[in-house]
């Protein structure tokens, strides 16, 4: 992309890239860390689920590919950057699509925050067991966030190289374990066949958590879209990466999920896993393998997380550039590197409300295992919501636009975006009725991640109502709208 002119006549940098379906791909998989979806999330939904896990997980696929392909479609028509601030603009109004950024540029950042709690607990304990000092968490939090920092300001494609590199070598260890899992003889681990394939469970509220868990997973598909200033041929790259991604990530962890089955047996697993969630792959992968491979797990398994808050930044300081560039919010947020054109001012507010969080938590002696899961399901529940409003404004922007799309197949402006909905509305349901469980919260909690969900989203319309009243230019500017 070219630079801009401004009024004044200097020009104005632009986010600029040359992102191929490869690396946006990577930059998707890499938020969803795949070692650690495995080592932690895949034991969980056995422990909920059982046998049924991998079912669920091609259920929520099913759900996810279903949203995508109105997702897709609608990209290709309303070409505006800027993601779901964008499309539920164009669908839903810009009231709506205000009160959703807002939303979504809270929701990714919670999700990212378990990072810099995670990676320095694995860190410590690994340091320990190789007889080093005993150093500080927060020390190396610091630290962590500002390599985070200094890579994400160094644009897209540089953190993406690295995010490729990591991403492959962790679905090799992924696909090592499957291996040796589908192929050992069960024996006295199941006594029963390897390859049996899981049947659906009937207790409708584990199968709802469950899903609420597989969701969490797939973070960062829908983040395709927020890339298109810097993917080259967006109509083509982003579709394809979507699509790619979602079918990708759902076959990858049913798989793996269905080879911890495979191993430990059907009628076994839940209770195995539901008493090892922590350690389920670790043990397993020192059963196939011996225990050389722990120090190796225990390094990868940081390597991960190190990637996806490597994602997880790039793509809220995106959400941030977009409203910034609109003017929504301080216009500084919406500038972009002179060298790098990535939107170093945004990442640096990122990553730096999260040095803010990690001093809080280290001066008031909060123990930080005990923050996490709580923000990361508050995050989780966020996204979903806004995907859920997403799908419904996907269908009103065919609806509005049916002139510009009629020569598109009902199957994508219709079918395919009213069962997206149907699917993304039952997750939502079982996120609300489960929430206290999925933040790992009191009721107290639950009211307040609630609120504050609800709360963002009005502030936002409100915000929107009165910016048509107050300043129509920035007004008229919401959703990325070129002027």
């Amino acid at each position: 992309m070219s630079n801009n002119t401004s009024n004044n006549n200097a020009p104005t940098v632009e986010l600029q890239g040359n992102i191929g379906t490869f690396q946006l791909v990577m930059c998707v998989v890499a938020l969803s860390a795949p070692l650690m979806t495995v080592a932690g999330v895949s034991p969980l939904m056995m422990a909920y689920g059982g046998n049924s896990a991998p079912v669920i997980f091609f259920i929520v696929t099913i759900i996810l590919i279903l949203f995508s392909f109105g997702f897709v479609r609608t990209g290709m028509h309303m070409q505006n950057p800027g993601g779901f601030y964008s499309y539920i603009t164009a669908g839903l109004g810009k009231n709506v699509g205000l009160g959703a950024a807002f939303v979504s540029a809270i929701g990714y950042p919670f999700v990212g925050f378990i990072g810099s709690c995670y990676f320095p607990l694995v860190c410590t304990e690994w340091i320990s067991q190789l007889g080093g000092p005993d150093v500080p968490w927060w020390i190396i939090s610091i630290i962590y966030l500002v390599v985070i920092a200094l890579l994400d300001m160094r644009g897209v494609e540089l953190s993406v190289n690295v995010m490729s590199i990591v991403m492959a070598i962790e679905c090799l260890i992924v696909i090592a374990m499957d291996i040796g899992c589908f192929i050992h003889d069960p024996g006295s681990l199941s006594g029963g066949s390897a390859l049996s394939f899981p049947a659906l469970g009937n207790r409708e509220s584990m199968v709802g958590l469950s899903m609420i868990y597989i969701f969490s997973t797939f973070l960062g598909f829908e983040s395709t879209v927020i890339y298109r200033e810097e993917v080259r041929e967006p109509n083509k790259t982003i579709p394809r990466a979507t699509i790619i991604s979602v079918i990708g990530i759902g076959v990858f962890y049913a798989i793996a999920t269905w080879a911890f089955i495979s191993y430990y047996g059907a009628n076994n697993v839940q209770e195995i896993a539901a008493n090892n969630i922590d350690y389920l792959m670790q043990d397993t992968l020192v059963l196939l393998f011996g225990r050389i491979v722990l120090d190796v797990i225990s390094v990868f398994i940081m390597i991960s997380m190190f990637a996806s808050t490597l994602s997880v930044v790039n793509v809220s300081s995106r959400y941030l550039y977009s409203l910034g560039k609109d003017g929504v919010l301080p216009q500084v947020l919406g500038k972009a590197h002179a060298k790098h054109h990535s939107p170093y001012i945004s990442v640096m507010v990122v990553c730096g409300v999260y040095l803010v969080v990690v001093i809080c938590l280290a001066i008031f002696n909060i123990d930080p295992v005990a923050v996490y899961p709580k923000v990361n399901g508050i995050g989780a529940f966020t996204i979903m919501l806004i995907m859920l409003v997403a799908a419904v404004a996907i269908l009103a922007y065919f609806r509005k636009n049916q002139e510009e799309v009629k020569e598109e197949s009902s199957w994508y402006t219709l079918i395919a975006p009213i069962l997206g909905i149907i699917g993304l509305a039952l997750m939502v349901y079982f996120a609300v009725i489960n929430y206290g469980e999925l933040t790992g919260g009191s009721a107290a909690l639950t009211v307040f991640g609630l609120a504050l969900t609800v709360a963002v989203f009005v502030g936002g319309i409100v915000y929107a109502a009165y910016l048509k009243k107050a300043k129509p230019d920035t007004y008229a500017r919401i959703g990325r709208q070129k002027l």
